[in-house]
């Protein structure tokens, strides 16, 4: 999990090791430029991704998560998406859908 430059971080984890890392969630977050064209002989079937951001964020723009989400979603990844009209920062409602996410994840119901 990480919160902007920390779900940087979490995104490049999960690009470069999708075997070990298989669940990730941005919040606020960007992909780093550059990493896109590394994952392409990588499988991401397995990988959860729960990607959450505010549609008022001047510091990382929503366009960045929306992208991610797609990009993501191409590569054949699990992707939950929570945006909300707060700024750059974590929603309660989108930290609600958390417990949705980690359920579905960890398999407990």
């Amino acid at each position: 999990m990480g919160f902007s430059q920390g779900a940087a971080l979490a995104y490049i984890l999960l690009l470069k090791y999708p075997k070990l890392v298989k669940s990730i969630s941005a919040i606020s977050g960007f992909i780093p430029t550059g990493y896109e064209k590394d994952v392409y002989h990588h499988q991401y079937n397995d990988s959860h991704i729960y990607i959450t951001h505010g549609s008022n964020d001047d510091i990382v723009g929503i366009e960045h998560a929306r992208k991610s989400a797609l990009f993501f979603y191409q590569l054949g990844a699990h992707v939950y998406y929570c945006e909300d009209e707060t700024g750059h920062k974590l929603s309660a409602k989108c930290f609600r859908g958390f417990n949705e996410f980690y359920r579905e994840v960890l398999d407990i119901g």
